[in-house]
């Protein structure tokens, strides 16, 4: 039996929000004591109100927050014990809510799908430009609107190119964050 790609064990995130006044504080408990596995091959939906921590979760396993109690295992590593973040990118991948934050206002949508092609999975140069565009058509983006920036998308279409940008170099594990909702 292959083992999991992704173990969530007992996994604890709280966050202590400050109110007007000392009575007014808080400890808000995101995660308390969550365990999972994600087998090769599987996948798994959480599913919950607004503000039951499922975007907490995603950013526990992105190693963006770091709990209070448990641990995030990639192909058995810890995602907070990795000694870089290019092996942890390589292999988990995020496409956020809001894909207008997600993406550089700077960066044309072409370097926004190249990027990750440089940086995780070492794409020859002669492929990236080729590689950008027949990513832009799995998404239904016209090629010809790769040289556009971020704001000279409609919002399903930003949400469209942050996908295109996490699918780029074939994680083994992809967090989709309501990948939908601005969907056109």
């Amino acid at each position: 039996m292959p083992s999991p790609l992704l173990e969530v064990k007992d996994l604890v995130k709280h966050f202590y929000v400050k109110g007007d006044l000392p009575l007014m504080s808080k400890t808000v408990h995101a995660l308390d004591g969550l365990d999972f596995v994600l087998d090769p091959n599987g996948s798994i939906g959480v599913v919950g109100e607004s503000g039951s921590g499922k975007t907490t979760l995603a950013k526990c396993i992105m190693s963006f927050y770091r709990p209070k109690r448990g641990d995030v295992l990639v192909h058995g590593q810890s995602v907070y014990r990795r000694h870089g973040r290019r092996e942890l990118l390589s292999n988990v991948q995020i496409v956020f809510q809001d894909p207008g934050g997600s993406l550089n206002p700077r960066f044309s949508a072409e370097r926004s799908l190249t990027e990750p092609l440089i940086h995780l999975s070492r794409t020859p140069r002669r492929l990236r430009a080729a590689s950008a565009r027949a990513l832009f058509e799995l998404v239904g983006i016209r090629p010809s609107d790769i040289r556009k920036l971020p704001h000279q998308f409609s919002g399903g279409q930003q949400q469209r190119i942050a996908i295109a940008r996490a699918i780029a170099p074939q994680p083994s594990i992809l967090i989709l964050d309501e990948p939908t909702s601005a969907l056109d």
